[in-house]
């Protein structure tokens, strides 16, 4: 997780979308329909 300006990845927050624009694209990272809320499983577009 993380915050909307920061962005999230998976190796630092646990998950989520990369920052909000990346969330449009790929709404799959953000299974609990909130990119923001950290423990998301790490998406496979994620590196």
């Amino acid at each position: 997780g993380g915050n909307e300006g920061e962005g999230c990845r998976a190796g630092a927050g646990g998950g989520g979308g990369e920052d909000v624009e990346r969330v449009k694209f790929h709404p799959l990272e953000s299974p609990s329909s909130d990119f923001r809320a950290s423990g998301n499983p790490p998406a496979p577009i994620l590196r």
